[in-house]
């Protein structure tokens, strides 16, 4: 069975739900699916960052003091501790929620080198040129931006067990989003750009992998106001559609 978290955000529900969806519509194997929600991981003191909201509705991190998007921006590195605490080997995989999976999830992890602590698309810096996102929501540059959006954490490498709790909830996020707890690049796998292409950011040209598996809507999906007909919106808009039959038929 193919494990999967996905980063789950209040404000954006029906993402994640279609995102989910997407996932298990198409595996050809069992997959486990589960929604971190912050909320939840305060109630049972496993995350405890302080948080404040701006009279712009930003929010800003009060440990480091630097603005953050979503719900989910720290609680993604809490998914080595959540498959610890739910007995799981081998690889587990976090996935922003403003995404839809193209193709079947269990193809991603065939690619996965059990030598490695993690693998994720190794996007380049320098195709990441807005400074806004969302609803205006601030968007900071640091070092290996984007690559923690998806992210796959293999359970049996001794990296990933220094991940604690304690250092998900006091390390800046600038050292969390970087990925400094495995120091050595060598330790991180680059998965095609197939499996995290952000529209509006990485090359509308993919030679080098000609595959679309998994669409990410970094900057705003088709699910909020002002980007209804961004690209490949027509194909989160036939998920969506499957999705609320699937409710329906339930």
């Amino acid at each position: 069975m193919h494990h999967i978290f996905i980063g789950y955000d209040d404000r954006e529900n029906e993402a994640a739900q279609v995102l989910k969806h997407s996932i298990e519509r198409q595996a050809r194997e069992a997959v486990d699916v589960r929604f971190i929600k912050h909320k939840e991981l305060r109630d049972s003191a496993l995350f405890s960052r302080p948080w404040r909201v701006g009279e712009t509705g930003q929010t800003v991190d009060e440990r480091d003091g630097r603005p953050f998007s979503t719900q989910f921006s720290h609680t993604r590195f809490l998914v080595p501790e959540l498959a610890r605490r739910a007995g799981l080997g081998g690889w587990v995989l976090f996935m922003d929620c403003d995404m839809l999976m193209m193709a079947d999830v269990g193809d991603l992890f065939a690619l996965l080198d059990d030598t490695k602590a993690l693998a994720c698309v190794k996007h380049r810096a320098e195709s990441i040129a807005p400074t806004t996102k969302m609803d205006g929501m601030k968007q900071l540059a640091y070092r290996r931006k984007l690559w923690s959006s998806l992210l796959a954490f293999n359970m049996n490498h001794p990296y990933n067990r220094d991940l604690t709790v304690d250092k998900v909830n006091v390390s800046a996020g600038s050292w969390l989003h970087a990925l400094a707890w495995a120091p050595d690049d060598n330790s991180i796998q680059a998965l095609p750009e197939g499996w995290n292409w952000c529209v509006g950011m990485s090359p509308t040209t993919r030679d080098a992998d000609p595959g679309l598996y998994n669409i990410h809507w970094t900057l705003g999906g088709p699910w909020m106001q002002g980007y209804e007909n961004t690209m490949y919106a027509d194909a989160w808009k036939k998920e969506h559609k499957l999705w609320l039959q699937s409710r329906l038929s339930s």
